[in-house]
C-alpha cells in the first residue's frame, strides 16, 4: 500500500480519532501483520497516544534494541541535529546493521524472543541485556550504502547518532535496573543508572529522557537527577521543560472522547506539578499557567464545536426516524462530549461549561419544535440531554409546553 494512498490516509485518520480501546484493538491486529514495517508506518500519527495507553506489543528485536533510548526517539520530521534525540527512521537501519554484523547472535535472540511480549518484564530484562551488550560491541562504525535513501539523513549524521546509541547501550543494564524500579526509583539506583554518562551530555540526556518517560512521576526523577552535579542539573532542567511542553494535549472537536482522555492526562500532570516544588523557576510557573490556559481554551472550543457538529447538526438534519444504531451512535458521541466537559472543568473554565450545559435543553427544544425535523423521538432526545447535562435538564425538556413524549417531531407538530 502506497504511503500516500487515500486508503492509507483514511486508515491513519481513523486511528487518530479512535478511542483508546479501539486503537488498542487496531494495534493488536497490526501486531499480527506480515509486514511489521508497513504496520509501523500506519501508527506514525498516534505514537504519542501509544506512549500513554501502552497497548500490548510483540517483543521484536528492533523494538527491544531501542528500549533504553525510548524517551529520546522522535519522528524523523521533528529530529534536529545536536538535539540528543534519535530519529525513528534510523531504527530499522541500525537493527539491520547489527543483524548483518552478528547474524548468529541475532538469530538466537530472535528465536528466544519468538511469541514473547514487551509486557513480560522478565523476558525483556533477560533478552534485552544480552542484545544491548551485543549492540555496544558489534555495531558497525560505517553507515550502510543505503543510509541516506533509507533514513533521509546525510551520511555525516551516522557517526553522532551511532555514538549516542552505543553510549546508551553500554550502560543499558544499570539503566534498565532503574526502569524496572521506576514506580519507586531510589536515588542510589538512579545514580547507578546515570553515573557512567555524567561527562557526556548527550548520553546523559538520552538516559534521563528514558527514565522520565518510563516513570509515573517524571518530575521527581528530574528533581533527583538535578542533585547529582552541575551537568545533570542542567540536563534535568531542560528535560523537565521539554516534558512540560510535550504534555500539552492535542484537542480536536472531531474526537471529543479521545481529546477528553488527553486532557485528563494533562490535568493529572498539571495538578502533580502544581503540588510539587518542581515548578522551580518563576518562568516555569508562568509557562505552566500559559499552557493550562491554552488547553482550557482548546477544550472549550472543541466542546462547543463537537456539540454542534456531532449532535445538533445531525439531529436537525434527520429526514426520517432514527434507527436504534443511530441512537446508540448519538449517545456514544454525547458521552464523549460530556467527558470532554468533565476534563475541561479540571483544567479551568468551570463556569463556561456550566453555562453551555444549561443551554443544551433549550437548544434541543428548539430542534424538537421544528416541524421539518422528523428523526428524533422526544424520549431519545431527553436521554441525550440527560447524558450531556443531567437529569434535571432532561426533565426540563420533557416538561416544556407542547412536548409529546414518545412521538417524533412531525407527529407532535400535527
Amino acid at each position: 500500500m502506497n504511503a500516500s494512498s487515500p486508503t492509507r490516509r483514511q486508515l491513519r485518520h481513523a486511528m487518530a480519532v479512535a478511542s483508546d480501546s479501539a486503537l488498542s484493538r487496531v494495534v493488536a491486529m497490526l501486531e499480527e501483520a506480515e509486514n511489521p514495517e508497513e504496520a509501523s508506518d500506519l501508527l506514525q500519527d498516534v505514537r504519542d497516544r501509544l506512549r500513554l495507553i501502552r497497548p500490548r506489543r510483540r517483543l521484536r528485536l528492533v523494538r527491544l534494541l531501542f528500549l533504553p533510548l525510548d524517551g529520546c526517539i522522535v519522528n524523523a520530521q521533528s529530529w534536529q541535529r545536536r538535539s540528543n534525540q534519535v530519529p525513528r527512521s534510523v531504527l530499522r537501519v541500525f537493527g539491520k546493521q547489527l543483524r548483518e554484523a552478528a547474524p548468529a547472535e541475532w538469530a538466537a535472540l530472535a528465536q528466544a524472543a519468538h511469541d514473547q511480549w514487551l509486557d513480560d518484564q522478565v523476558a525483556v530484562g533477560r533478552l534485552g541485556r544480552t542484545l544491548w551488550a551485543l549492540a555496544a560491541r558489534a555495531m558497525p562504525t560505517q553507515p550502510p550504502a543505503q543510509w541516506q535513501a533509507e533514513t533521509g539523513l546525510k551520511p555525516e549524521y551516522h557517526a553522532p547518532l551511532l555514538k549516542l546509541c552505543v553510549g546508551v547501550w553500554r550502560q543499558a543494564s544499570p539503566l534498565w535496573d532503574a526502569v524496572e524500579t521506576a514506580a519507586a526509583l531510589p536515588l542510589p539506583v538512579l545514580q547507578s543508572a546515570m553515573a557512567p554518562s555524567l561527562n557526556d551530555e548527550g548520553i546523559l540526556s538520552a538516559c534521563l529522557a528514558t527514565l522520565m518517560h518510563r516513570s509515573p512521576t517524571p518530575w521527581q526523577v528530574a528533581a533527583d537527577a538535578g542533585t547529582m552535579g552541575p551537568m545533570p542539573r542542567m540536563v534535568a532542567e531542560r528535560a523537565l521543560d521539554g516534558f512540560i511542553e510535550n504534555a500539552v494535549p492535542q484537542i480536536s472537536a472531531a474526537a471529543p472522547g479521545v481529546s477528553a482522555e488527553r486532557a485528563e492526562h494533562f490535568a493529572d500532570v498539571w495538578e502533580a506539578l502544581e503540588n510539587t516544588p518542581t515548578q522551580g523557576r518563576p518562568e516555569r510557573r508562568q509557562r505552566l499557567r500559559e499552557l493550562r490556559n491554552e488547553t482550557d481554551q482548546a477544550c472549550r472550543a472543541a466542546y462547543a464545536a463537537a456539540l454542534d457538529a456531532q449532535l445538533m447538526a445531525p439531529i436537525a438534519g434527520m429526514a426520517c426516524a432514527a434507527t436504534d444504531a443511530e441512537i446508540h451512535a448519538l449517545e456514544d458521541r454525547a458521552r464523549g462530549i460530556r467527558r470532554l466537559a468533565s476534563a475541561g472543568r479540571r483544567i479551568g473554565g468551570r463556569a463556561a461549561y456550566d453555562q453551555m450545559e444549561a443551554d443544551i435543553a433549550g437548544a434541543f427544544g428548539g430542534i424538537m419544535a421544528n416541524a421539518s425535523a422528523a428523526g428524533l423521538n422526544l424520549i431519545d432526545a431527553a436521554r441525550l440531554v440527560e447524558i450531556l447535562s443531567g437529569s434535571d435538564a432532561a426533565a426540563k425538556l420533557l416538561s416544556a409546553p407542547g412536548r409529546v413524549a414518545g412521538r417524533n417531531v412531525k407527529e407532535a407538530a400535527r
